[in-house]
């Protein structure tokens, strides 16, 4: 007799945990996880900030290798203040969200596949190359 509410709070308890313990799994910075943005190179990029368009870059071989080795880092609440628009030959396209970083070590990027950071330096230096007047760039 005593079996059916022990049960249930063992179920309750297991539902608890999973509503608990997945969210908080799923939010785990896996160090191996790099950006997805396919084997191939965009024949151009454009970059939004703060929703106008202020370059477009058909030179972005360097900006593509440091968004490449972009580090994965955890999801939070801080908004994004631009974007870049990958272009692809076969007409597919990809966007990577912008935002600075809480340092200015970093810089962030989200794809399909997660949050990345990536040194401010060399991001900055990638998108200088590319034409790009950095000034432009949210730094805050």
């Amino acid at each position: 007799m005593r079996a059916t509410p022990i049960l249930g709070w063992v179920v309750l308890g297991g539902i608890v945990a999973a509503l608990v313990v997945i969210p908080l799994w799923q939010r785990r910075v896996d160090p191996y996880k790099k950006p997805e943005f396919g084997e191939a190179s965009p024949i151009s990029i454009d970059l939004e900030i703060r929703g106008e368009q202020i370059a477009q870059l058909n030179n972005s071989a360097d900006l593509m290798a440091v968004l490449r080795a972009g580090r994965h880092t955890r999801q939070h609440e801080c908004s994004y203040q631009g974007k870049l628009i990958l272009y692809y030959e076969d007409g597919t396209t990809v966007e990577a969200r912008l935002r600075p970083g809480h340092k200015d070590a970093y810089y962030e990027f989200s794809c399909a596949n997660g949050l990345f950071a990536v040194p401010r330096p060399a991001f900055m230096s990638a998108l200088a190359a590319a034409g790009v007047d950095t000034n432009q760039m949210p730094t805050k």
